[in-house]
């Protein structure tokens, strides 16, 4: 489950996509868990690897729509 989701456009660190491992530009950052009773964890991905899941498109519509 996603908790919060925040898209980074000027990122301070250099990081590497948790998903693919190419190097990041516009981050998308996530929190949240697996699984019901798992600790929460932070997730960095890059826009093409966060738009493949469904329940990530809709918090990223979410955060476009507010502005």
């Amino acid at each position: 489950m996603i908790i919060s989701a925040t898209i980074i456009h000027h990122p301070r660190v250099a990081r590497r996509c948790d998903s693919c491992g190419e190097p990041l530009t516009k981050t998308v950052r996530l929190y949240g868990y697996a699984h019901h009773g798992d600790e929460p964890y932070v997730l960095y991905l890059d826009e093409g690897c966060a738009k493949l899941d469904p329940e990530v498109k809709r918090k990223l519509a979410a955060i476009e729509v507010r502005g």
